[in-house]
């Protein structure tokens, strides 16, 4: 008895944060994702330090979101006000959902979308029309491919994906030594659920470790 609340505790604790993963890469959306936060964290590190972003933005917030907001990836589309998008931001809610067509290479401004969405999370007008992040490019000095290159290589050597992974799989086999005769292989699978849109859509997502 003493195992099978352990292991429900475990169970409950991994299915409550197993819809808020960040930087683990599984599927494609998953990895779509990743490359996005990634681009996140990357961006705020380019302007920091630039007096224009540091005038014009509140970095600490700025740096809070990218930190916290959950980001969702679909293959749907979204729609604002009767409009398709690329993306959308909640503040409220912190989440952020984009189309997954941003990961395909030819897609093009990938940063500024990024900053742009952070920028909503803050501030719903602070970014209108592209006003801060449209300058993003020119003052880090940066195009699109050097942003690409970025990613790749903070991807490529970052410990924090891996040790996101690694903790996932030690709970994994944490559970399986409490209950071996429990299936759980199920969970392995890259967790999904549906978002209701306001056009009466609907679209599984991945999201990230918050």
């Amino acid at each position: 008895m003493k195992y099978f609340f352990i292991l429900l505790i475990h169970i409950l604790f991994f299915i409550d944060n197993s819809y808020s993963v960040s930087r683990e890469t599984g599927n494609g959306g998953a990895e779509c994702a990743a490359r996005f936060i990634t681009l996140g964290d990357l961006v705020f590190e380019k302007i920091e330090n630039i007096d224009y972003f540091r005038d014009e933005i509140q970095l600490i917030n700025l740096k809070k979101r990218i930190e916290t907001a959950k980001v969702f990836s679909t293959t749907e589309q979204l729609i604002l006000r009767d409009t398709y998008v690329d993306a959308i931001n909640y503040p409220i809610a912190n989440k952020i959902y984009f189309n997954e067509k941003w990961c395909q290479q030819d897609y093009p401004n990938k940063a500024l979308l990024v900053l742009h969405e952070y920028l909503g999370l803050i501030d719903s007008e602070i970014d209108s029309n592209y006003r801060i992040s449209s300058k993003l490019n020119f003052l880090t000095g940066l195009d699109d491919i050097d942003w690409m290159n970025l990613i790749d290589k903070r991807l490529g050597s970052s410990s924090q994906t891996n040790l996101r992974y690694s903790k996932l799989d030690s709970l994994f086999r944490k559970i399986e030594s409490y209950e071996s005769n429990i299936h759980l292989s199920l969970l392995r699978e890259s967790p999904r659920k549906f978002l209701k849109l306001e056009d009466g859509k609907s679209f599984d997502y991945m999201t990230r470790i918050s």
